[in-house]
């Protein structure tokens, strides 16, 4: 019996993978800009081979870290506008 390999879709390859994985509420990807703002932020993913790798339940544990506190601190910061 041949072996079929399985893929697994929660590896993100490249920067347009990872890009789309963070998409806005209407689907459309992030700016690479935002990507790097939560890179610094600790967002984990590697730059390996020229290019980058991510997984996507590390990204959004990621997420859930970072918004798991209380915006009483940054209520006054926010604008009614801001998405």
């Amino acid at each position: 019996m041949k072996h079929t390999p399985v893929r697994s879709n929660k590896i993100l390859i490249g920067r347009e993978a990872i890009r789309h994985y963070i998409a806005r509420h209407d689907g459309s990807p992030v700016a690479w800009k935002v990507v790097q703002r939560y890179l610094a932020l600790g967002m984990p993913a590697v730059f390996e081979n020229g290019g980058w790798i991510a997984h996507a339940d590390h990204i959004d544990q990621f997420f859930k870290n970072l918004t798991f506190k209380s915006a009483a601190d940054d209520i006054d910061q926010v604008d009614d506008d801001d998405d």
